[in-house]
């Protein structure tokens, strides 16, 4: 279900006086394809529309985690839309956290899988995809 992302890398650029997050390799945008996916898959679970499958639920959000995690290292920008952006990745890290801890109480999992998916849109809202 998910693809292994070996490498990604971010940098943090000035352009024009007002600071840019720049996505130097596709391996963000992979990332976020396969984020996306994964929530199509989650959320048809969750809302019945498929069977209910916690095995792969626990999978999407522990890759969730880990990609976030991995993601958040690598800004290292001091500029406060990097701090913002390491920040959003941090929040969606501890959001997927606490969903797998709620996989056994559906409408727990059900709000948090909401909450992940505001901090998505979020995200998508600040820095315009």
């Amino acid at each position: 279900m998910r693809t292994v992302v070996t490498s990604l890398s971010l940098s943090i650029v000035m352009i024009a006086a007002t600071p840019v997050i720049v996505v130097a390799a596709s391996g963000l945008r992979g990332i976020m394809h396969n984020w996306r996916a994964d929530a199509r898959t989650t959320r048809d679970i969750l809302s019945g529309r498929g069977t209910f499958d916690e095995a792969t639920i626990r999978e999407v959000l522990q890759g969730y985690v880990a990609d976030a995690e991995r993601i958040g290292a690598q800004v290292t920008g001091n500029t406060a839309a990097a701090r913002d952006f390491k920040q959003r990745f941090m929040t969606f890290q501890t959001d997927a956290q606490k969903a797998l801890g709620d996989l056994a109480q559906r409408p727990a999992l059900q709000a948090d899988f909401s909450r992940l998916m505001s901090d998505c849109q979020s995200c998508h809202d600040a820095f315009k995809d």
